[in-house]
């Protein structure tokens, strides 16, 4: 039956025959995406709501309480609770239970234990209510049907473990859920201990300072009552004058010690400035992130309503490019995202080569040149006469350019002009990014490769993003070994940003291509995914295309299918399946297959070393999700070129 059914008036309405097929056919699809996107929008706003509770309070209890319920709430668990670890002992105490009334709190056992001890998310399913053994988890109580456990770790180390049960099967997505959320509760948790100990620290602080007071008066009483005496004992001025200097001794002592808790002092408050500052950010980069997100699903939403039963095809196919174009955008902030996380913990690897710019710098150009016409924009492209060779990453390299255009795009107003200029300045090669756009505030330039640093700063954002292109530009430039600057001569002057790398070096030889399949317009596809919101579709998809397609969710299921004669012509491959993960999968096909199946990894993970990673295990080529069609569609063109005749 189709996911989205149709009632008798739209049925009457729709066209009769193979169309009418095709209409319910797509109608499926559509309410498929609409369902999707709308558990995804679910989720985002569970996030928001529960990163709203954990910035709403540094109250330890209250916060994780309120987190809980958040979490419980979500994902329609009956039982929760939240165990912080102890560090001398590793055991685990109840903090704070959802849906736990009159049971006593005590040590956690069992699966919470394990799962902090090994660091990993462990999940119980079926558990029938007449089972011969117990779960130990604090809960005797609860017999539950189904229990996570999912270790809260921050700054390498695990913190607690938050545990839930349901009387139903918790589903992947819930657990996937929770998996996040104790990450984001450890975070939270670990913030609000901290705060906890600062206080103390300042309330330690008054109290030495008012003790250090008492002892200043006392020795001035003393002072003040020795001067006396020694007005009416001249004869033992020699001891009063020995004891006078053994009390200056001490109140300089004294003075030290003051002069030292001042200092602490200061370096406290300025560390309490600090964390603010750092508080702040969040929230900015929180909301704008939030902004950013909700824009391009904003779009999709109504996109969808649009589609929804819409028989105008114009109409339908001009929401269909919405939706293609905010998801995009979607996908685009989450690589923008993952890579600054990269880049900040030390994780990206550059693959290094000798490489000629130019083509480097073609390739950006031609993946930008689309966008900047449907903005009007003119682009002129200046390349260098001769061929200059830096050592660079070219996937990287051309991350910048790109990064540096859009940013030309997004600040020039509709009709304006971009230049693109490569050449070789003394041992450098230089690429200029020039435009006619609002230029830039000479009080901003010093700031314009700052994180979330954009130059139009209201609350209208009309130029988006999350302000991260040119500190990603930065920083990639850096790891090369370059530098990059920007220049302006004030608003509406247009701005040019300026990237000079060490030139030098030999060009390698090209590495060979793979050989092309046998010629033949059909393929045997296996499709190897764990979702099957992205399996079927998929399946559905390349089955209309004419191929044999089979899906399977389980990787042994999957590697069984692949080793079963006649052979598949492809197998498209989710790198983090459940239980063996597709680098394994990839190993041992590789191992019996050789090279006459092609692999094709199919993950969220896009980065170059990914990629890497990929051709390690024996992938043939990596494509990232969310899937873009015209990728699939170049994929297959390659793998299976067409019959003549």
């Amino acid at each position: 039956a189709p996911a989205l059914a149709l009632d008798e008036r739209a049925q009457s309405a729709t066209p009769r025959g193979p169309f009418r097929d095709e209409v319910r056919e797509a109608a499926s699809v559509f309410g498929w995406m609409a369902r999707a996107l709308k558990r995804r929008e679910e989720r985002l706003l569970a996030q928001m709501r529960l990163s709203d509770v954990l910035a709403g309070t540094l109250d330890v209890h209250r916060l994780a309480a309120a987190a809980l319920r958040e979490v419980v709430t979500h994902i329609g668990a009956e039982v929760g609770a939240i165990y912080l670890r102890d560090a001398d002992t590793a055991a685990l105490h109840r903090l704070a239970s959802f849906g736990l009334n009159g049971v006593p709190p005590g040590a956690a056992d069992g699966i919470p234990r394990q799962a902090a001890a090994d660091r990993r998310t462990y999940v119980v399913r079926d558990i029938p209510p007449d089972t011969p053994f117990t779960v130990k988890l604090g809960l005797d109580a609860v017999p539950p049907r189904c229990v996570a456990a999912s270790p809260m770790i921050t700054r390498g180390e695990v913190l607690g473990v938050l545990v839930l049960g349901s009387v139903r099967d918790l589903p992947d997505a819930a657990v996937d859920f929770a998996q996040h959320a104790a990450a984001v509760i450890a975070v939270g948790l670990d913030n609000a201990g901290a705060h906890a100990r600062i206080r103390e620290l300042v309330r330690e602080l008054q109290v030495k300072n008012e003790e250090l007071q008492a002892q200043n008066e006392e020795v001035q009483r003393q002072n003040e009552e020795l001067q006396a005496q020694s007005e009416e004992l001249q004869a033992q001025s020699e001891e009063l004058h020995a004891q006078g200097e053994e009390l200056q001794q001490q109140n300089e002592e004294l003075q030290g010690q003051s002069d030292r808790l001042h200092a602490q002092r200061a370096d406290l408050e300025q560390r309490n400035r600090e964390l603010a500052r750092a508080e702040r950010q969040k929230n900015d980069f929180l909301a704008i992130l939030s902004h950013e997100l909700r824009n391009p699903l904003a779009a999709i939403v109504t996109s969808l309503h649009l589609v929804d039963g819409q028989a105008d095809a114009g109409v339908a196919r001009r929401a269909w490019e919405v939706i293609r174009r905010q998801t995009n955008q979607l996908a685009r902030i989450v690589d923008d995202l993952l890579d600054m996380t990269r880049i900040s913990v030390g994780k990206i690897d550059l693959q290094r080569r000798p490489v000629d710019i130019s083509p480097i710098v073609e390739g950006a150009v031609e993946s930008a040149r689309v966008a900047l016409r449907a903005r009007g924009h003119e682009l002129i492209v200046k390349p260098a006469p001769e061929p200059i060779v830096v050592e660079a990453d070219p996937a990287r390299l051309e991350q910048v350019l790109g990064n540096l255009l859009d940013n030309a795009a997004k600040y020039t107003e509709p009709g304006g002009r971009i230049i693109v200029t490569v050449a070789r300045e003394d041992e450098a090669a230089v690429i200029r990014v020039r435009d006619t756009g609002i230029g830039i505030e000479p009080d901003m330039l010093p700031q314009v490769f700052e994180m979330f640093s954009q130059a139009d700063g209201s609350l209208a954002r009309t130029r988006g993003g999350l302000g991260l292109g040119l500190s990603l530009v930065r920083k990639l430039v850096e790891l090369h070994g370059g530098r990059v600057e920007a220049r302006s001569d004030g608003p509406g002057r247009g701005s040019e940003f300026v990237v000079r790398l060490p030139a030098g070096g030999a060009l390698l030889p090209p590495e060979p291509e793979p050989a092309p399949l046998p010629a033949t317009g059909r393929l045997r596809i296996l499709i190897i995914e764990d979702n099957a919101d992205i399996a079927e579709p998929l399946a559905v998809l390349l089955a209309r295309w004419g191929h044999e397609v089979r899906a399977e969710r389980n990787p042994h299921r999957g590697l069984r299918a692949a080793l079963t004669p006649p052979p598949f012509d492809l197998v498209l491959l989710d790198i983090g399946l459940p239980e063996l993960d597709g680098y394994a999968v990839a190993r041992q096909l590789r191992q019996d297959l050789g090279t006459r199946t092609r692999l094709v990894a199919f993950t969220g993970y896009g980065g170059p070393e990914d990629r890497q990673r990929a051709r390690e295990a024996g992938f043939d080529e990596l494509i990232t999700k969310p899937l873009e069609i015209d990728v699939l569609e170049q994929l297959l063109a390659r793998l299976s070129p067409a019959t003549e005749g």
